[in-house]
């Protein structure tokens, strides 16, 4: 970990304290030049500092930065994970799936603040405004020991990791609505979409490129119009964020949690929280066909394959993929969620 790294993560852990840097040069093992230099790199991510004569440096406020250097500070995965940060990219998997192509390795990172034109399923667009969190991440099925059936069962694992990262660092409980979006009181706070990349010469999976958008401090009226009877976010508001609960920290838990659930995907223990957190199961819904066609029906239940169990009127009963339809809420489900 980087010098500004390891400061940040001290200076976060004794908010109240001014320390000098001497301390901290003895501290971290460097140079007082060092400690100096990591000082202003932090500043110049956003971060700000009082200095006081014989006191050394104390972080000041509850800065909610999103960077790189805070994000390094919570990873909780063992040694350093490759993330490439930007302030603005017109699609975090859009980059992951360039950097895949180029060779990049399994569990690369990309993080945006903002995304320009972020994708959802089936070609939608994804709103992005300033106050979010976008992140991709590239699975390589090899690493994971994944054949392709258990790499359809990504998205769901990466829902609950993300479910638990939120529920960790915020104490919120998201539910989800299958296949990939995660809500809060009633609306929808994170979406998730997952992308694979062939391998050229095999033709087969050469990795899986996970997408994560979450609306973490995003005001209502920062959605398009045609969103904000839907779309939600953590804290619609600065005043609503705990202290200490920022975009990096979230970040951070959300990374390490996907890789952490990502190495025993195969094994699909992480069904029974998805099902648990599932609000579909019981309702009912209006199963969209690829054609646009709407057929109503009931949610029975979410297999070993986290397909969706469904009973349609006529009383046959259907195991839906997640690649073939679409899920659209019922009135009373809307008012369940």
């Amino acid at each position: 970990m980087r010098v500004k790294d390891r400061l940040l993560v001290y200076f976060e852990r004794h908010a109240e304290e001014h320390v000098s840097g001497e301390r901290l040069a003895s501290l971290l093992g460097v140079s007082r030049a060092a400690v100096w230099k990591a000082i202003q790199e932090l500043k110049r991510d956003g971060y700000r500092f009082s200095a006081v004569t014989n006191k050394g440096y104390r972080l000041e406020g509850d800065p909610d930065v999103l960077s790189r250097s805070a994000i390094m500070s919570y990873l909780s995965v063992p040694g350093e994970a490759d993330i490439r940060f930007y302030d603005e990219v017109e699609s975090t998997n859009k980059t992951a799936k360039l950097l895949a192509m180029d060779g990049a390795a399994h569990g690369t990172v990309v993080v945006a603040a903002r995304q320009t034109g972020g994708r959802g399923r089936r070609g939608r667009s994804f709103a992005s405004p300033e106050g979010g969190i976008y992140i991709s991440v590239i699975l390589k099925p090899s690493v994971m020991h994944l054949d392709m059936d258990g790499a359809l069962l990504i998205t769901s694992a990466v829902a609950v990791a993300v479910s638990r990262a939120i529920s960790t660092v915020c104490g919120i409980e998201v539910s989800i609505k299958w296949v990939n979006d995660l809500f809060y009181n009633g609306r929808k706070v994170c979406g998730i979409l997952s992308e694979g990349v062939s391998d050229f010469e095999s033709g087969g999976l050469d990795c899986i490129v996970v997408g994560v958008g979450v609306n973490f401090s995003t005001p209502l009226q920062a959605f398009p119009d045609e969103l904000r009877e839907i779309a939600g976010s953590l804290f619609p508001s600065d005043d609503a964020r705990p202290r200490g609960v920022s975009r990096s920290r979230l970040a951070g838990a959300i990374i390490s949690a996907i890789l952490a659930e990502s190495a025993s995907v195969s094994s699909r223990k992480f069904l029974e929280e998805y099902r648990r957190r599932s609000f579909l199961i019981g309702q009912s819904v209006q199963v969209l066909s690829p054609t646009g066609g709407q057929v109503p029906a009931q949610v029975l239940a979410i297999d070993d394959d986290c397909r969706l169990v469904v009973r349609h009127t006529d009383g046959s009963v259907e195991h839906i993929g997640t690649g073939e339809v679409s899920i659209r809420f019922s009135p009373a489900v809307k008012a369940l969620t």
